[in-house]
């Protein structure tokens, strides 16, 4: 209170309580770095909170309290008695709330949503179901899953998984089931792409799941579990899906380039074996798919982090492995317990993605610290000519069909100047919006799918008659219908397809100037029909949706005439 004292963050992952007074220091190990720090409101503690949350005597410098597992970036403490509330914007749509009303006993007490269920918030990855007809759309902030279909760009359904923290899709080979890993409840989700329902959740065999993939003979799929002690939890899909065991895995993790990127995993063309970039324990896993268990590490520096796998070729088959802190690409020869380190070969500044070129046998590498496009010749080992976009264009991702078309996602770093733009076979198309490097292309390298997390959107783009056509679909859901408008006598209120009516909503419509001027509760039905109050005068309103949390589900115009 008399301002003798300051709190203050510090970089070596602690904080320092500062004696202004007498010219010293003392550093507190409050866990990390935290985001966000504030004081009580008599001024007797101070609060550091991350991941950890601290209440830290200011007279000693103690930590009185603690708590951890949820993460936080911004806070407040209350003016009166000791309360906290929070948020993580960026992970999660929630409002924290946590007492310490004895300073020695800090308690979480509950989250409460600011977000509805038919949010896609942050649309993180897209996969294409392998017949191409579906897009899997993941929105890792709202925790949905929008469906797409790929001809039309409509949303067919949007289905709320009951978490935030979802990243990534796997798809079994005969396009019935998407398993999206759910990192909060350690659990991987089975929906059904034909019914477009969630049918299951099963044990993800470990902690803080972020990551399934499906074997390529679709009998089983793996969970990558990346919490404390990591682990792999297998998942049978021979019938309905069903967790089988689990075994541990060597550590893997993740880079914060281009909002994450995931240790990588990539499966053997010819042999039962499935490769695991390990970048913490510096290797490469071989696991065989027929025991399910890890057989071989091969040691890798550099913090391996991305892969690709080669087609078999004259010389066999070959993996590229990124060594992001080494800015280099490691060669890789051989498949299961027999495979060597050909060499590890210089590019450009921050390696983060690789593809395989199949029609030219060679591997292209995206460099984002050098804006540049590396192509490296598994003929000849030895890189060809780079390719750059420009001093604003840095390529985030690149893929290939199975004949070589070639697709790169660039991203801009002055958007004022241009806009983010895909380039297939050297022809540039402009994205309206930011995108995300966790984009997809269908098996026939007829259609692009692109996730566009900053406007909630999908950038679809396909290869017609008229060459490529490109198409901008949201992936939020509207919940209801609302018809005829302009409106006479009845306003109806129809739930769509996507939206199943489970709880009371509110219908509220409002003046030019903002007053609410006709409040009704809809009933719990397909169709809603609302004969039209007699005082309303002729002209233009807005309304609102609000569901029985009191949250805005939708809201748009309506025009009455008299």
């Amino acid at each position: 209170m008399d301002g003798s004292k300051v709190f203050v963050p510090v970089q070596t992952g602690n904080t320092a309580l500062v004696d202004l007074v007498e010219g010293t220091e003392k550093t507190i190990a409050t866990g990390n770095t935290p985001d966000w720090v504030g004081q009580s409101h008599d001024y007797n503690y101070a609060i550091a909170s991350d991941y950890y949350m601290a209440v830290i005597s200011f007279e000693t410098g103690a930590i009185i309290s603690s708590i951890n597992g949820i993460s936080i970036q911004n806070g407040a403490v209350s003016k009166s008695g000791n309360h906290i509330v929070a948020s993580d914007p960026l992970r999660n749509e929630v409002v924290l709330f946590y007492e310490f009303e004895s300073p020695g006993s800090l308690n979480f007490i509950e989250s409460r949503p600011t977000g509805s269920d038919l949010e896609a918030d942050a649309t993180y990855s897209v996969s294409f179901t392998p017949d191409g007809e579906k897009v899997v759309a993941v929105n890792s902030i709202s925790g949905t899953v929008s469906i797409l279909t790929t001809a039309t760009g409509a949303l067919e359904k949007i289905i709320d998984l009951n978490t935030f923290e979802i990243y990534h899709a796997g798809i079994t080979p005969d396009g019935k089931y998407a398993l999206i890993a759910k990192r909060n409840t350690n659990t991987v989700a089975v929906i059904d792409l034909e019914t477009l329902e969630l049918v299951n959740e099963v044990n993800s065999g470990g902690v803080k799941p972020d990551q399934v993939f499906v074997t390529p003979d679709g009998k089983n799929a793996l969970a990558i579990n990346a919490g404390s002690s990591d682990a792999c939890g297998v998942i049978s899909l021979t019938g309905a899906p069903s967790y089988v065991k689990q075994f541990s895995i060597a550590n893997t993790g993740i880079s914060w380039t281009n909002f994450g990127i995931r240790s990588s995993v990539e499966f053997d063309p010819i042999e039962p074996y499935a490769y695991l970039a390990a970048p913490f324990d510096e290797e490469i896993q071989v696991i065989d798919l027929q025991s399910l268990s890890p057989i071989y590490s091969l040691p890798l520096t550099g913090f391996p982090l991305q892969m690709a796998i080669s087609d078999e070729t004259e010389f066999g088959i070959f993996t590229a492995v990124t060594q992001k802190n080494e800015n280099a690409l490691a060669i890789i020869g051989g498949s299961g317990n027999n495979i060597s380190l050909i060499g590890s070969y210089p590019c450009g500044n921050n390696p983060t993605r690789v593809a395989y070129n199949p029609a030219k046998e060679q591997f292209a590498v995206t460099c984002t610290g050098e804006g540049t496009l590396e192509y490296f010749d598994i003929n000849t080992l030895s890189y060809e000519s780079p390719i750059s976009f420009g001093s604003t264009m840095s390529p985030i991702s690149v893929k290939y069909s199975k004949t070589g078309h070639e697709y790169v996602l660039l991203r801009s770093s002055d958007v004022d100047v241009k806009p983010h733009q895909l380039v297939i076979d050297g022809t540039s198309y402009d994205i309206p919006a930011l995108p995300m490097h966790n984009f997809d292309v269908s098996s026939d390298g007829t259609k692009v799918a692109i996730p566009l997390p900053a406007t909630d959107e999908v950038a679809l783009f396909l290869n017609g008659p008229s060459g490529w056509e490109e198409r901008i679909v949201s992936t939020k859901a509207n919940a209801f219908e609302i018809f005829p408008n302009p409106v006479v006598d009845f306003l109806n209120i129809k739930e769509t397809e996507v939206y199943t009516l489970k709880e009371n909503h509110q219908f509220m419509l409002y003046d030019g100037s903002g007053k609410l001027v006709w409040n009704i509760e809809l009933q719990e039905a397909p169709l809603n029909s609302l004969p039209i109050p007699a005082n309303l005068k002729a002209g233009n309103y807005f309304y609102k949706i609000n569901n029985e949390a009191n949250l805005m589900v939708q809201s748009g115009k309506v025009l009455i005439k008299k």
